[in-house]
């Protein structure tokens, strides 16, 4: 886990989560006009909600929490795949070709 470089000064008795710990309306917006905390905060948040989050109607297998999961759309609307799905894909597309090619009799690595 990244280590935070701002520290929260410790109190007796501890002050509340609400008054110390940033919530996902802290984090810094892509607009560069908007005040925000700083990105530290971004990894942090999701190691805490998955050390702190307790739903009695969920079992801990069924809870998923992520640190960063940015998603990315054409303007048509298509979801731009990460790069290791790109290479997924790339590799399934080779396969498939090699297959076809295989049953024209062709051997494609030749």
């Amino acid at each position: 886990m990244q280590e935070l470089k701002r520290t929260v000064p410790q109190t007796d008795p501890p002050r509340s989560a609400r008054e110390t710990l940033p919530t996902m309306y802290d984090l810094p917006s892509e607009d560069p006009e908007e005040p925000g905390l700083p990105d530290e905060y971004h990894y942090l948040q999701p190691h805490l909600l998955s050390a702190t989050l307790q739903l009695s109607t969920y079992a801990a297998d069924e809870v998923f929490s992520v640190g960063d999961m940015n998603l990315y759309f054409e303007p048509s609307g298509a979801l731009v795949p990460t790069p290791e799905e790109a290479a997924h894909q790339a590799r399934a597309r080779a396969a498939r070709l090699a297959g076809q090619l295989r049953e024209l009799g062709v051997e494609p690595e030749a």
